[in-house]
């Protein structure tokens, strides 16, 4: 049976990709409601993001925020990370919701150059670098893992300097 659920994720994941790439040229309406207006970022108009470690990311996030799992709010709400979004934090379409996720990764990458795979992954859990996850959820150290071991690299890495690009 799981099996078959990873089937299933992997056409998701293969199908939105597809859909992101041909909307590329259609431009986005407006921002994430949301925190600070973000700046141009690898994926403001849609599509790919052209960047793997950033695509990496976002998609371990979304794997993790259950994005892939039909009936769950991300899915629900096309809200692949549980970011920003509308009053029910949720997009119009589903484009619209990984550049949400991808803006916040890139923006907070650029913000704090400093931060490692730790403390971002903390501060998005809790709202604090320092925080601490609630019981019976995936705690901020193995998120950070999961999230740096899908881009690649070592959790202790700046998240800046895994983007490169002088994120």
């Amino acid at each position: 049976m799981k099996g078959l659920g990873l089937i299933v994720a992997v056409v998701i994941v293969v199908l939105l990709l597809r859909s992101r790439k041909s909307s590329a040229a259609t431009p986005r309406a407006g921002q994430p409601a949301s925190g600070p207006s973000p700046s141009p970022s690898p994926d403001s108009q849609g599509g790919g993001t052209g960047n793997d470690v950033l695509d990496n990311i976002s998609q371990q996030i979304a794997q993790t925020e259950g994005f892939f799992q039909p009936g769950t709010r991300a899915a629900r709400l096309n809200n692949p990370g549980n970011v920003g979004g509308d009053s029910a934090g949720g997009y119009g379409d589903v484009g619209d919701g990984w550049d949400a996720l991808n803006n916040w990764i890139y923006n907070h990458a650029q913000q704090h150059p400093d931060w490692d795979f730790y403390d971002m992954m903390h501060f998005y859990v809790t709202g604090d670098t320092m925080g601490q996850g609630q019981p019976g959820f995936i705690s901020p150290d193995q998120y950070a893992e999961q999230v740096a071991a899908a881009a690649g690299v070592d959790p202790t890495q700046t998240v800046s300097s895994a983007l490169g690009e002088g994120a």
